[in-house]
């Protein structure tokens, strides 16, 4: 279909080989507008970093405490460290759109591996319920499996 479309326009070129000739390629358009879920942080850069601050200052909080900070580092281990990381603080003044890639990016890899950790669990709890069952002959132990 674009071979069709383009024979086409050839086609129709040819009587105006005077003209200029024309570029099909689409390197002259502008730039696509920022995606539009994008724009409301992007746009006020000010408040982009006012979240920045905050969010690594509630963070700092947190890891000051160690009951908190076990869970930080088990569950927004990504999240953290893209934060924290001065390359990709700086890409919210140069970059906004990839800054926000980046950091969605980091918060599906935590919750991946909270997903995998989840699971590990399940693992771990099965096996342990099946050493009851393997010496009571598949009985089990009722009040320990629960």
């Amino acid at each position: 279909m674009c071979l069709a479309i383009g024979l086409t326009l050839a086609r129709q070129d040819k009587d105006r080989s005077h003209f200029k000739k024309k570029d099909l390629s689409f390197s002259h358009h502008k730039p696509l507008p920022m995606d539009k879920k994008f724009l409301k942080f992007c746009s006020n850069n000010t408040l982009a970093q006012a979240y920045l601050t905050q969010i690594l200052s509630i963070i700092s909080a947190f890891q000051a405490n160690s009951s908190y900070n076990s869970i930080l580092k088990s569950q927004l281990t990504n999240f953290i460290t893209y934060l924290q990381d001065t390359k990709n603080q700086g890409l919210l003044n140069t970059d906004c759109e990839a800054f926000i890639k980046g950091l969605k990016a980091a918060k599906k890899a935590d919750k991946e591996a909270e997903r995998a950790q989840k699971n590990l669990i399940k693992t771990i709890e099965k096996q342990i319920k099946q050493v009851g069952r393997d010496i009571t002959n598949e009985k089990g132990f009722d009040e320990l499996d629960s």
